[in-house]
């Protein structure tokens, strides 16, 4: 009996620990192998797929981006610029966005590239909580190759009356926490 009630306490420890979310602590040495980044890698911030209904999620998530960015010793980071003649948003639009992004850093001879996702952006009401869901990716482009070097999403749940904005900025600091500092 005390065996099973073990064996039980046990699964439920672990079904606990998974269901958790926890952000490891990387190194850049571990992420990047022998060839760490300097401070002078040349870093872009491409635009961010947003398949919510709110139109300017994604420029609110990259201007925060672009503030947090220099803590984690990122100083040279070049924005993508959003096309001014297309407005519409689709998803469609959203794609091809994306990889005329990717396009340019490959062309402007970027080393790394910051881009993500947002997949959940809701206001919380008077009596309702602000959710907001997003991904980060870091893409190496050594090489001519692009290949994802770190990746991470999340959800972040506010308090009611809480806004939406600071909802995401305190996920994005939470993310960005397992983004290791770039060394000088």
């Amino acid at each position: 009996m005390a065996y099973s009630t073990l064996r039980f306490m046990l699964c439920a420890l672990l079904i606990g620990m998974l269901a958790g979310c926890s952000l490891s602590k990387l190194s850049w040495s571990g992420l990047f192998g022998p060839s760490q980044p300097s401070a002078d890698a040349r870093w872009a911030l491409l635009p961010f797929v947003n398949y919510t209904d709110q139109g300017d999620a994604d420029e609110q998530v990259e201007r925060m981006i672009t503030v947090l960015l220099p803590s984690h010793g990122i100083r040279q980071v070049n924005n993508f610029a959003k096309p001014a003649s297309n407005k519409e948003a689709s998803f469609v639009n959203e794609a091809a966005r994306l990889q005329n992004a990717k396009a340019w850093a490959r062309k402007k001879a970027f080393d790394y590239y910051l881009s993500g996702e947002i997949t959940e952006w809701q206001r919380g009401e008077e009596n309702s909580q602000p959710v907001v869901t997003l991904s980060l990716t870091i893409t190496s482009l050594a090489d001519d190759d692009d290949e994802v070097i770190w990746t991470v999403s999340g959800t972040g749940t506010g308090k009611p009356g809480d806004t939406v904005y600071d909802t995401a900025r305190g996920l994005l600091n939470t993310l960005m926490s397992s983004m290791p500092k770039v060394s000088d």
